[in-house]
Order: structure tokens, then sequence, then C-alpha cells
């Protein structure tokens, strides 16, 4: 074997400064290789180095590697395009049963009480069961227990529905539903009935239970012309297009509270209720009925004799004084109603001091009934009453000039 060996000539271009001490400046330019015979094999490398790797026959090699993962996915229908049927997945891996339930796969079911431990999720659309949960250190092997695909799965982005019993309280609808890659989807009405969540929005009437829920959101529509879901005519003025996101329609369920109305028996009403209402209520006041507005006020004083003491109103409805211990005082004082006055001419024996109770009244026939409470006559009223709203009273005047009826009378 020849070895090559580089050749260089030595030219001296100067020296590299002027003076005693100047030295000459020399330049090695390469002439080429002379292959020189050698006795050995040697690398061919200038150090000389030889790096030598090697294994004995009888000897074992183990190299052991770990890794931590947070999930593992499980391709259930590989090679196959067809969806999950929800509800049908059941299968066996490292010892542990897992199942399905609402895009969520479970282990350790409780027969007794149904709950069962949170094991991952599952993609319908693709068949991917991915896994947070499992047994370290078992066989990887998967046994199907219970699977079935379909091939006219039944995805919606938009429902509307109606809930059979009404009025539904407020705030009380909860909408679920699972999408074609398993999310779940939960949400929950307002009180004023707004639907509003992650990819999806609506509405629901409470008095007629129409529930109407979209699914998906608004996305700006350039940049999408090319999406299955895009249509022109449906961008709007703000450039915006919505973009469904649908759901299993066999995975829709909602919750919802209802109010139902019994009548009471015939025999505590006194009437037969069959007349009556759903809700057992009937309507008080009525257009073209009589209403009677009043107002009761007190006052309270230490009297006496020839005393005169005005209430501050005119044209009063009715006068009476009770002593400090509640009991009404008929004697001893006469009222003049239209002035509005009252004197005393004996207060002896009163318990002092007295309370003078004196109410006006306006009656006037009723126009409109509102059925937020808002009721409206056909005359404005002839007394300025106190602004202290919640003391006034209103009642329905009966046929024939009868007892006047409160508003709660009637409230079955």
């Amino acid at each position: 074997m020849q070895i090559p060996w580089p050749r260089y000539d030595v030219v001296q271009l100067g020296f590299d400064s002027t003076g005693a001490d100047r030295k000459p400046v020399y330049r090695n330019t390469f002439r080429g290789f002379d292959y020189l015979p050698a006795a050995a094999f040697m690398p061919y490398d200038e150090t000389g180095l030889a790096k030598v790797q090697y294994r004995t026959v009888s000897s074992n090699n183990t190299a052991i590697t770990t890794l931590t993962i947070s999930d593992l996915s499980v391709d259930l229908t590989p090679g196959f395009a067809e969806t999950l049927v929800p509800g049908s997945i059941n299968f066996q891996l490292g010892g542990k049963r897992y199942f399905d339930r609402n895009g969520r796969l479970y282990v350790d079911l409780d027969p007794r009480t149904d709950a069962a431990t949170l094991a991952g999720s599952l993609d319908y659309d693709s068949g991917v069961a991915t896994l947070t949960h499992w047994v370290p250190g078992q066989s990887n092997s998967l046994v199907a227990r219970s699977l079935l695909t379909t091939l006219d799965g039944q995805p919606v982005d938009e429902v509307v529905f109606r809930i059979p019993v009404v009025p539904v309280r407020p705030g009380s609808l909860q909408l679920l539903a699972t999408t074609l890659n398993g999310a779940p989807v939960n949400v929950s009405a307002d009180t004023s009935g707004a639907i509003s969540g992650t990819n999806v929005s609506g509405k629901i009437d409470y008095e007629t239970g129409i529930v109407r829920a979209r699914f998906g959101r608004l996305v700006t529509a350039p940049g999408n012309e090319a999406e299955v879901w895009y249509d022109a005519e449906a961008v709007d003025a703000n450039g915006k297009i919505f973009r469904p996101y649908p759901v299993l329609a066999e995975s829709i369920r909602y919750n919802a509270v209802s109010f139902s109305y019994l009548p009471l028996d015939a025999s505590i009403l006194g009437i037969d209720p069959v007349r009556l209402p759903s809700d057992g209520r009937v309507p008080v006041f009525r257009p073209g009925g009589f209403g009677v507005v009043g107002h009761t006020g007190r006052l309270t004083a230490s009297v006496s004799n020839g005393q005169v003491v005005s209430c501050g109103l005119v044209r009063l409805s009715r006068v009476r004084v009770l002593g400090q211990d509640g009991a009404v005082i008929h004697t001893g004082y006469s009222a003049d109603l239209e002035a509005g006055t009252v004197t005393f001419t004996d207060t002896s024996g009163y318990a002092q001091p007295v309370t003078i109770e004196h109410r006006v009244e306006d009656m006037a026939v009723i126009r409109d009934v509102q059925i937020n409470g808002d009721i409206t006559f056909t005359r404005a009223l002839t007394h300025d009453l106190p602004a202290d709203r919640p003391a006034h009273e209103l009642h329905e005047q009966c046929p024939g000039g009868g007892r006047p009826v409160r508003p709660g009378a009637a409230d079955l």
C-alpha cells in the first residue's frame, strides 16, 4: 500500500521590515503528492488514530427507553370511512373495559349507581378513540366487544322543537348534544330566553315552549370560498357568514322545568273548577267595569275636648278613631267628611294618644287593563293621593253596588 505525502516548494518573498532585525518572509507552494510505500494499513488521517467498534458474539445488548405520554390513540375503524353509532362502542384494552357515552369514553362502571370513571374521548366521525386513563405495563392488544357503524348518520346544524308542557320556567332550559368529532355541547338559556355558547346560539319562547338553536358561528367570509358550506348569498352586510358545526341528530337532548296547574277540588272552591282557566286564575279587573281607587291615611295625636284635627284631605269616605290600646272609639267626637276634619267633644276614658284613620276613594270606569298590571280609567282621579303608592288600594266594584272585592280574593 502507498501513502500520499504532500510536497511543497519554499520561495522567499522578501523581508518583513527594514533595519538590522529584519527577517525574511517565505511562502510554501504546494507542488503535489509523492506516494511512499507503507508497511501497514493506516487510516487516511494525519493523526494516526484508528477508531474501532466491535461486539462479541456471545454477549447481549439491552437498551431501555422510557417515554411519558399523556394520551393513547386507537383507531377503531382502520381502513373504513364509516361513522360510529353513539352508544354502541365497547372494547377491552389492558384489562379495562371501555364504553362510550355522548362522545366520552368511560371505565369501571358501577351497575348500582351507573357511575363510571372518565377515561378519554371518541371521535364518531373518524373512529379514533383517545384514552387518557389506562393500566400501565399491560398488553396493548385491543379486543372489540361491540362496535356499530353506519353510512347514513344524520348530522344537523339547526334544530327546532317544542317542549310539550308549557309554560317553561325561565332559565331552566339546558340543551345537550354531541358534535361529529365527539365534542360535547352543553349550553343553558338565560332568563330572557337567549341561548348562547361555544358554537351554538338560539332562543326559547318560555310561554309557547318553542326552541330554535343553530350549531356554528359567524366567521369572516373571505378566504372560505372553497368550503362546501360557503354561499355568496349567505354573506351578511358585515362580511360574515355562518359556519356550521354539525351535531349528531340522535344526540340532541334537553332538560327543562315546566309549570303545570291543577284546579282545586270543587268542594273547596265552592264552584265548578272546569270553568276556570288551566292555571286556576281568573281576571279581577275588566275593561268596562268599575274600579275603586282608595287610600287610607293615619295620624297620631293626643287630643282634648274641643280640639279640631284636620286630616289633610277633603271629601273623605270614612273616619275611624283608635285608642293607644288598639280599641275602636265610637263616641266623643264628630267627623266632617266633606271638610276632612274631626272635632273631639268628650275625650274622657281615651287611651292617649289616639290614631285617626281617614280614607279617600275614587270610583271610575276601567278603560284598559294590561298584563303588566297597568290599569287606565276613562277619567282622571279627583283626589291628589299621597306619593306612597304601596298604601293605595284598587278594588273592583261589584255589580249592583255590592261590597268591593280585593284583588287577591279571586286569585285561586
